[in-house]
């Protein structure tokens, strides 16, 4: 894999996303923390995940704004219907705690938006599987640290 100096092809957004998501997968996870918080916060690395994702959409909306196209997946409209069902079905089954319910349906509408996002930006496959190196790379290092 060539470094990210020696690519031509990739642009700034290109770069900014390798290093947030080589951030996301091999620096965030091993952050901890202990927390006070509930069952919501029982992953200690959980708040220090999302700042990457958050940057990571922010990147997928830069690329958005600055190219005016929208890249959209294959089958948006079954993929769209997904968390408007979660919403639907927790409104049937009458939830005790509605609090944690909207927090787990906010981490879904963010994994889809993270998923979106990282279409936006556009890259060549050898670069999705550099990006798929990152990820196997990250979960290895996990598997190593626990």
């Amino acid at each position: 894999m060539p470094l990210l100096d020696a690519s031509p092809h990739l642009q700034a957004r290109h770069r900014i996303t390798y290093v947030v998501f080589t951030i996301l997968f091999l620096i965030a996870p091993f952050y901890y923390q202990d927390n006070l918080g509930g069952e919501g916060l029982g992953l200690p690395f959980n708040a220090v995940i999302w700042i990457p994702v958050v940057c990571l959409i922010g990147v997928g909306l830069v690329s958005l704004i600055q190219t005016g196209v929208w890249v959209k997946p294959p089958y948006l409209t079954l993929i769209g219907l997904f968390p408007l069902l979660i919403v639907l079905g927790g409104f049937v089954s009458g939830l005790e705690r509605p609090g944690e319910w909207i927090v787990r349906i906010g981490v879904l509408v963010g994994g889809m938006l993270l998923w979106f996002a990282l279409f936006q930006v556009r890259f060549q496959r050898r670069d999705v599987e550099g990006l798929l190196y990152i990820l196997l790379a990250g979960y290895y290092c996990m598997e190593l640290w626990v």
